[in-house]
């Protein structure tokens, strides 16, 4: 019966840190979803400040949540109003393990109305 015991407490030792690290990586996953559609919002919300002439880079800004950076904002050529809107999510634990990040790139195109 003990060996049985001390064969429960190894197959522990070894789930356990599987299993932290699938719930980690669901984590980053569910970070990464929510930067990619904070990111397409920023893009959608810059391209509308520029049909309105305001700021795009500062609409853009307030689209994202504390912890995504936005890294650019910039309209391109298209039939009507075209902004791209470049953003990095941070990948890892912050101040603890943590990465560059990861680059997010969303366009949002309005029809030109003037």
């Amino acid at each position: 019966m003990k060996r049985e015991s001390g064969q429960t407490y190894i197959d522990l030792v070894v789930a356990i840190p599987i299993l932290v690290a699938f719930a980690f990586l669901m984590v980053q996953g569910v970070m990464i979803a929510g930067g990619v559609d904070a990111t397409t919002k920023a893009a959608r919300d810059a391209a509308r400040a520029v049909t309105l002439d305001r700021d795009p880079r500062a609409a853009a800004a307030a689209a994202l949540p504390d912890g995504v950076r936005l890294e650019s904002v910039e309209r391109y050529e298209c039939d009507g109003v075209c902004v791209r809107v470049r953003a990095n999510v941070p990948i890892g634990v912050k101040g603890f393990a943590t990465t560059s990040g990861m680059d997010i790139t969303r366009t949002a195109e309005f029809p030109d109305v003037g």
